[in-house]
């Protein structure tokens, strides 16, 4: 997009607007956000020309987080990180990462910058999980494509492997205690899209868990679209439409990275048919019961939660299950959820009655 130019905030801003009106007229979040992603990329390329000719490292750049998802929200943060496998010379130091990084914070764009060795992507930091977790979402911008590719095929599946149970364990424990936070309850007045229960992290952790569970099996990278269960594919990516949708109008309508959805905001997004078929308007009530109906379908996803191996023993957690003898040959109850052990029992009323 911004090949054959000199870089400007005139340019950068002039395809930003474009992808804003188209926005604005489809109301498509997901071909939103991948289009501010995909003109990122062609502005990270082109400063990667200009800079870093003539700079004696082995180093490459990716992109990390929502970025490496190809899911850039108008607002959200660029987190890139600039790999290396020895130690940097003084130019990479000082003249070809600040450049790029300071060429970026000039255009306005709220960049992460991070620069990390080879090794220390292999360790899990635990006083920056959010470091670990943002490398299972890296992309390739430009540099050496060897030195990436050794990060991608055997770093960070090594990593995984050897920490998998921690990093599930540690993702489980911030989501309860985000959960907490919003009293483990999908119905808010004005609710964070962003982090409420069944909101967009709970959509991405459902997707991380599984991620680092292929990972560990079979040290290989899962296709983005299995990562959930077939059974909740459908319900689940109309509900990341829907709030991707959403969160893009949050960003554009207030300038920030702002993701709460205030009774003015519910009004004027239901006013404009944000996220629903056609577009057509809708009273604010009726819109705020299409939000709760596609968050429903997310957090139910918190379910696979329950698949991750505690951190006490299994004789203990077999021990508390015995201990309630609430399990029957229709239903099995594992930690105060109630699981159905064969569809065959559901057959009328009297399985309602059962469950109940």
């Amino acid at each position: 997009v911004l090949a054959n130019s000199a870089i400007s905030q005139d340019a950068y801003q002039a395809e930003s607007e474009k992808i804003r009106g188209r926005f604005e007229r489809s109301h498509d979040g997901q071909t939103a956000v991948r289009e501010r992603s995909n003109l990122t990329d062609s502005l990270m390329g082109e400063l990667w020309n200009q800079i870093s000719p003539g700079a004696p490292d082995r180093i490459c750049v990716a992109a990390l987080g929502g970025f490496g998802r190809r899911a850039l929200f108008p607002c959200s943060d660029v987190d890139v990180l600039f790999l290396h496998e020895s130690a940097l010379s003084e130019d990479a130091q000082k003249r070809v990462i600040p450049r790029i990084s300071q060429a970026l914070w000039d255009l306005h764009l709220r960049v992460s910058p991070t620069t990390r060795s080879l090794a220390e992507c292999g360790k899990l930091h635990r006083d920056n999980l959010e470091f670990n977790i943002s490398l299972l979402d890296c992309r390739y911008l430009g540099g050496n494509a060897e030195l990436f590719e050794k990060l991608r095929s055997q770093v960070i599946p090594k990593m995984v492997a050897r920490e998998a149970l921690e990093l599930q364990q540690r993702l489980i424990d911030l989501t309860s205690a985000r959960h907490t936070k919003y009293g483990h309850t999908i119905f808010h007045l004005e609710p964070n899209i962003k982090d409420c229960p069944g909101g967009l992290r709970d959509y991405q952790v459902a997707c991380w868990l599984s991620l680092i569970s292929e990972l560990e099996k079979t040290g290989a990278w899962p296709a983005p679209e299995n990562l959930l269960p077939s059974a909740l594919r459908a319900e689940c990516g109309a509900a990341l439409n829907f709030l991707s949708a959403v969160r893009c109008f949050l960003h554009y309508r207030q300038g920030r990275d702002l993701n709460n959805l205030t009774y003015e905001l519910q009004s004027e997004a239901a006013a404009a048919g944000i996220g629903l078929p056609g577009g057509e308007p809708a009273t604010a009530e009726v819109w705020m019961r299409t939000y709760f109906r596609h968050v429903r379908s997310i957090y139910r996803l918190t379910v696979l939660f329950d698949e991750v191996p505690p951190g006490r023993s299994g004789l203990y957690r077999l021990f508390e299950n015995r201990k309630s003898r609430l399990s029957n040959a229709d239903f099995s109850v594992v930690e105060g959820r109630v699981f159905l052990r064969q569809l065959s029992s559901v057959k009328g009323p009297t399985f309602c009655v059962g469950l109940f």
